[in-house]
Parts: structure tokens; C-alpha cells; sequence
């Protein structure tokens, strides 16, 4: 289901590329939706152990082609998860403690709402 086709059921508007839009979580949903697969999380945790990390390493330990790595990567960086810096021929990434925080706060911030509205009768 698009974005467009769940705004057409829900009444929320969309942007001009068709992406939902002035949703009072919109971000939120975003960041999460960077990180709702595997592959996403594992690059995530290594890189998180390993400070940063090669393209080609990180390539190297998963069984999925380059160009579908570079895409997970693609969305990472996007997200604002990572950061990508071009060595020669080489590509670098390693964490964004910037994103990672504006998660954490989004997140935090979520779900205290969801804790003071549940304290209303």
C-alpha cells in the first residue's frame, strides 16, 4: 500500500512527491521505517561496534549483492543514521550520534504522550 492510498483511506494530505506529510509523527515514522529491516539494523550494530566501516567490508559479511547493500546504506544515511565520506575509491561510514539522539528523543517523546494519555480517565 502507497503512501497516497493510505492518505486517500485516512484523510491525511500528502506532499508533492506522494509521501504523507503534516502527521504530527511524521518524523518519527520516517526514522522508524529507515530501520524496519534486518539488514538496516545489523549495518547499524556493527558499525556501532566497530566505530566505521569500509563499503566493501561491510559487503563482505553479508550475503546480498553490493547494489543492495549500498541501497540499505543509502536509506541509513538518508534517515540521518549514518555517515558516508568518499576515501579514493573507498566509501566510509560510520554512525551519526546526531540521528541516533533525534530518535531517541522523537521516541522518548512519543512515548511519554502515550503514557499521559493513558493516565486520563
Amino acid at each position: 500500500m502507497t503512501d497516497q492510498d493510505i492518505c486517500s483511506r485516512t484523510g491525511l494530505p500528502v506532499d508533492a512527491a506522494g509521501h504523507r506529510c503534516c502527521h504530527p509523527n511524521g518524523e518519527l515514522v520516517q526514522l522508524y521505517k529507515a530501520l524496519a529491516h534486518p539488514v538496516r539494523l545489523m549495518i547499524l550494530t556493527r558499525l556501532a561496534a566497530d566505530h566505521h566501516r569500509c563499503c566493501g567490508d561491510i559487503c563482505s559479511e553479508l550475503p546480498l549483492a553490493q547494489s543492495t547493500v549500498s541501497q540499505h546504506l543509502k536509506v541509513l544515511r538518508e534517515a540521518g543514521f549514518i555517515e558516508h565520506k568518499a576515501c579514493g575509491q573507498h566509501s566510509h561510514y560510520k554512525l551519526n550520534a546526531q540521528g541516533i539522539a533525534l530518535l531517541k528523543s522523537q521516541s522518548e517523546q512519543f512515548f511519554q504522550s502515550l503514557d499521559s494519555a493513558s493516565h486520563v480517565s
